[in-house]
């Protein structure tokens, strides 16, 4: 299930995936931004994908396991794709990529 938020000039996407679902979760965001870019296109206007960034959150072990599955760090659809993760940490810190 993806939820949103709706900001002025921007807008974000949320997946929420146990790590062995990745996959679905990048499906269903695919859905989305295909959804998103045909009503772009109905009215003349374009995503930009430079703006367009992936950001997977967990813990370390959770994320050393997605990059060794490499799956889904890719959305069909975006010639351009940024991709950051974020350690989440015990003591409620966090560190970035």
């Amino acid at each position: 299930m993806l939820n949103y938020h709706l900001y002025a000039d921007d807008t974000q996407v949320i997946a929420k995936s146990p790590i062995r679902s990745t996959d679905v979760a990048c499906r269903q965001l695919e859905n989305c931004v295909a959804a998103v870019q045909q009503w772009c296109a109905s009215r003349r206007l374009q995503l930009n994908a430079d703006k367009t960034e992936l950001i997977w959150f967990g813990s370390a072990a959770q994320l050393e396991h997605l990059q060794a599955e490499s799956v889904g760090l890719t959305i069909a659809g975006l010639s351009t794709l940024r991709l950051s993760t974020v350690y989440v940490t015990s003591a409620s810190t966090s560190t970035a990529d």
